[in-house]
């Protein structure tokens, strides 16, 4: 069997509006590996959005993106081995996102106590586009927890998590060319 897992997470400055996604896919055997044996290429973008919420919904769905291109297009995947990824995020409305799809769906993405649109109407079809093409488990790590307390999914998502977190001081760091 083919075992992806795609650590995806966001980091975002509410005062420039800046945001990074971080995104890290790796394979069962690269993830089993012991601590000291560890490289990853944790790959990160700058993006721009209005909250924490739809980074994290825009750097999940590049990791998703990212998976294709690298593996399914590309022909990487032996043929007759199913492919299993699981998507590993600590955002409580990607978690929760498969629960609210039959209601998003027959409500047309509108909210029921405005009629109007949904902010992130735009991400929640791009994402069940996409969800329904690869079917990746989705599991919710803990963000920020203790160390003592992860267990490997912690350990890993928490590298992703300091490099959104690392990428983002150094873009808020940059002078603005506009001010």
């Amino acid at each position: 069997m083919n075992d992806y897992f795609i650590f995806s997470d966001a980091s975002f400055d509410p005062n420039s509006g800046r945001g990074v996604g971080a995104t890290l896919i790796v394979t069962s055997d690269l993830l089993m590996q012991k601590e000291g044996a560890l490289h990853f290429e944790i790959q990160t973008k700058r993006i721009e959005g209005e909250n924490i919420a739809r980074l994290e919904f825009l750097s999940a769905i590049g990791a998703l993106k990212e998976w294709k291109l690298k593996f399914q297009n590309r022909g990487h995947l032996e043929k007759t081995a199913p492919v299993k990824i699981t998507l590993i995020i600590d955002c409580k409305a990607i978690e929760n996102i498969l629960q609210r799809r039959e209601r998003l769906e027959r409500n047309n993405f509108f909210s029921k106590k405005t009629s109007q649109p949904l902010a992130n109407a735009d991400l929640y079809r791009e994402f069940f586009i996409l969800y329904d093409e690869l079917l990746p488990e989705i599991v919710w790590v803990k963000g920020h927890s203790a160390r003592q307390s992860r267990d490997r999914w912690q350990e890993v998502f928490s590298l992703v998590d300091k490099m959104a977190r690392k990428r983002l001081r150094e873009i808020c760091a940059e002078k603005d060319p506009l001010g």
